[in-house]
């Protein structure tokens, strides 16, 4: 059974990312294998939850936790429809598991593997469906933009792809966005330990798919955040290995890299890699931060509905984000927690603040050891402030579950000897 268990975890983003592919080709087994994993899952994290001699974070946690359940009891006065609080049930707290299971569960490296062979499955046959846009895939995209908030009635199967950036086999490319960053800071880092050959090289394409998926899925805070992973990597890589021409190797790879991706564009398809490369280009115009958030203001202006009380303890989980709006009550779409603060309220904001803020305090003490959790950590809160980063479950778990491992002690003693085992070998060069 614990075999079992642990192959569950393991995989649970290859088989997250089948099951949505199969969404597209009309196969839905989202209830029959997705969820049923997550429940069985939430059962090994209550068993953490419950455990005697519990740390700080998990304690935090559970605070955290059962405020985000006792907030139900908002509902009997915040004039929102119940079916937002389970929605979000879903959508927001089924992730948090992820937590636990990294503070307790997890301290070696698979499930960060299989998340990154995952995501290179999820870029790649992405790719090829952008590309040859086969009719089933049009079909999906516009029925998802039909189902969005901003749909317009003169896009459909014949011209939706006009209208719609990179998101693979899912329905946003929010999600391609928020896989891209963590795929990349993680494919590089096993690139660089790695000492297969084969499986160095598959780190790397992986790499470049995710600066690929990044660009192609036009969200800003995805290309600023590659860019940056990026340059951090050439000065950490450069540390680690002591090469001198690092720098140069990465530049000429990046060169031949793109010029072979602007010959295949032109080989393939010159109309499509026109249109797609117009829209990354107008795109990267648009990297303005004030021009951004000014485009958002309209949402984050106080509810009519607060009041004193709700300030202090919220309206209630999923009164004001994207369960709202799709129940026809004014919403948040685009801000992760100016959104919380309206439905956790000052409460709910310093419960938040109580697990982030120690555990990045302890992720940048140790910041040799736990550089990925970090990037990852400050990733989906830079995206919080412009985008709902947490509240989709099929990719906010990395954000929950990166939390975790910085206050898992196994993890934390595997790469203190890692450490050790990487300097006695230099040493014995």
């Amino acid at each position: 059974m614990g075999k079992i268990l642990r192959s569950l975890f393991n995989y649970f983003y290859p088989i997250l990312m089948i099951d949505y592919y199969l969404i597209v080709r009309g196969i839905n087994l989202n209830t029959l294998i997705v969820l049923p994993i997550f429940f069985i899952l939430a059962v090994v994290a209550v068993k953490i939850m419950a455990t005697k001699g519990r740390q700080s974070f998990i304690m935090s946690m559970n605070l955290f936790l059962i405020y985000c359940l006792l907030t139900v009891f908002w509902y009997l006065f915040n004039d929102a429809p119940f079916t937002c609080y389970t929605t979000m049930l879903r959508s927001f707290v089924f992730p948090i598991i992820f937590a636990y299971l990294g503070c307790q569960y997890s301290s070696d490296h698979v499930f960060n593997k299989w998340y990154v062979y995952a995501c290179g499955f999820c870029f790649l046959v992405g790719f090829y469906l952008y590309l040859e846009t086969p009719q089933y895939y049009l079909r999906f995209l516009a029925e998802a933009r039909d189902n969005a908030f901003n749909a317009r009635s003169d896009i459909n199967e014949s011209n939706v792809i006009e209208y719609t950036r990179f998101s693979s086999f899912f329905a946003t490319s929010y999600a391609v966005s928020c896989f891209s960053v963590p795929a990349l800071i993680l494919s590089l880092s096993f690139a660089l330990k790695s000492k297969i050959g084969w499986e160095r090289v598959v780190f790397y394409i992986i790499a470049f798919s995710s600066i690929l998926a990044a660009l192609l899925c036009q969200q800003r805070i995805a290309i600023g955040s590659t860019f940056v992973v990026l340059i951090f990597w050439v000065f950490y890589s450069s540390s680690q290995t002591n090469t001198k021409g690092l720098f140069g190797v990465i530049m000429a790879y990046t060169i031949v890299i793109l010029l072979s991706i602007y010959m295949l564009g032109l080989i393939v398809s010159y109309e499509w890699f026109g249109r797609v490369s117009d829209m990354v280009t107008t795109r990267l115009g648009q990297m303005d931060f004030v021009d951004a958030m000014d485009h958002r203001k309209g949402q984050y202006t106080s509810f009519d509905r607060m009041t004193d009380f709700s300030l202090v303890f919220g309206l209630g989980l999923g009164s004001c984000g994207h369960a709202a709006v799709a129940a026809g009550l004014r919403g948040i779409a685009d801000g992760e927690f100016i959104k919380l603060f309206y439905e956790f309220g000052v409460v709910g904001m310093a419960l938040l603040a109580s697990i982030i803020i120690p555990t990045l305090y302890r992720g940048i003490k140790f910041f040799k050891y736990y550089y990925i959790e970090v990037i990852i950590i400050l990733f989906y809160l830079a995206a919080g402030i412009a985008s709902d980063s947490l509240t989709f479950f099929i990719y906010s778990i990395m954000f929950w579950y990166s939390l975790g491992r910085i206050w898992n002690k196994n993890y934390f003693n595997r790469l203190q000897q890692e450490k050790t085992n990487k300097a006695n070998g230099i040493i014995r060069q």
